[in-house]
């Protein structure tokens, strides 16, 4: 008997079952389902959540800001990253991690100080928490350049 795999409690910012996304060079739709994962594109990609290590969000390199990566680390070692997924979707999807049960690791170019552990992620929008602390951190750097400036030493000509 085979089994049909059909979208699971996952729902978008937008009301749909998926997000939107790009692995490698080919646009297509990530599909979070009730056992795995499957990204629908040629070809397509099927991870099941018993060879998922852990899950991360990575804040995308493009000048906007306006997306993220997803990137899902495999008990085999290697991973998948799935990248411009729009912001907003990062809270129904940590939301859905949650739900599974799914580690949530810190991801390399996100801020470290942020834990994304599993057990603490239920209410939290980590992308927003990570604006936040990054603007923290540019406000920081911006007194301390004008503490600089303050210097007594100067002589004007």
């Amino acid at each position: 008997e085979q089994r049909i795999t059909v979208p699971g409690s996952f729902t978008s910012k937008s009301g749909a079952k998926c997000v939107s996304c790009a692995y490698k060079a080919s646009a297509g739709l990530l599909y979070p389902l009730e056992r795995g994962f499957i990204y629908i594109t040629k070809p397509p990609i099927y991870i099941h959540h018993d060879d998922v290590a852990s899950c991360g969000f990575n804040r995308s390199n493009t000048a906007t800001g306006r997306t993220f990566d997803f990137e899902i680390q495999l008990k085999s070692g290697g991973s998948q990253v799935f990248s411009n997924i729009e912001k907003e979707e990062a809270k129904p999807m940590s939301d859905f991690l949650s739900s599974k049960d799914l580690r949530i690791h810190a991801a390399s170019n996100w801020d470290k100080k942020v834990n994304y552990a599993v057990d603490k992620v239920k209410d939290r929008d980590i992308y927003l928490e990570h604006v936040q602390n990054e603007g923290q951190e540019r406000e920081d750097d911006d007194e301390e350049s004008d503490d600089e400036e303050d210097d007594e030493d100067f002589q004007g000509t």
